[in-house]
């Protein structure tokens, strides 16, 4: 899922096993980031998107001085989540819905 990414950026997200939706570390300078690596979706392809732990996403341009740690497991996943399956009482009487 890294595909919009440009080639330098994905060989280094790779060298760490970092994929979207694991937690990482951004280091820029004196700069810090932490958060949910994101699927690049549009714009410069040079930039690590993160989600902020306050719900902002912040874009980080890529170069030779930027330092990624992964920090966590993926624990986000796309798409759908699963529904839990309803609880079958017996004591309950049976219903019909037309």
């Amino acid at each position: 899922m890294l595909e919009n990414y440009s080639p330098e950026t994905q060989s280094a997200l790779k060298k760490l096993g970092a994929d979207v939706g694991q937690r990482i570390a951004v280091q820029k300078g004196e700069e810090r980031w932490e958060g949910l690596l994101m699927p690049k979706s549009a714009g410069d392809s040079n930039c690590i998107v993160l989600k902020l732990d306050s719900g902002y996403n912040v874009g980080v341009a890529f170069d030779n001085s930027v330092k990624i740690e992964k920090l966590k497991e993926a624990t986000h996943t796309a798409g759908k989540k699963k529904k839990p399956k309803p609880k079958f009482d017996s004591n309950k009487p049976t219903i019909v819905i037309l």
